[in-house]
């Protein structure tokens, strides 16, 4: 996975967030737009995250995505895991999301981490 180059994510376009030019937006719209533009970021952070998580030790990566959710393998898997989730967070960030969404993003940046290209060993230390 080091190899791996590095993977893109979905950009958040502000202009996705803002109503429509030439009419007045009505309160619930612009909480909507808000609401989804909340939604767009924690997305990406998540994925961000995974990726991170995976790079740092794909061998427990691996290991909890081939077990069976809810089970207690899947809870040792996740202890396994604390040192990679902890040095993957920025310090003083917080996210929050279900056991279901990270097992979910560790799986999907495991798998396009082993489809990604390979880059120069020199290439990858840069990144």
């Amino acid at each position: 996975m080091s190899l791996a180059a590095p993977l893109p994510h979905r950009d958040l376009n502000e202009a996705d967030y803002r109503p429509k030019a030439g009419r007045t937006p009505k309160p619930k719209e612009l909480a909507e737009l808000q609401k989804q533009r909340e939604r767009d970021g924690l997305e990406r952070l998540l994925s961000i995250f995974g990726e991170c998580i995976v790079r740092a030790d794909p061998a427990a990566a691996l290991q909890l995505v081939v077990t069976k959710p809810s089970s207690a393998e899947e809870n040792e898997a996740f202890d396994a895991m604390n040192g990679a989730l902890a040095s993957c967070l920025v310090s003083g960030q917080k996210l929050e999301f279900s056991k279901g969404a990270l097992r979910g993003t560790i799986a999907m940046n495991l798998y396009r981490l082993a489809r990604a290209p390979r880059v120069q060993a020199k290439a990858a230390q840069a990144k």
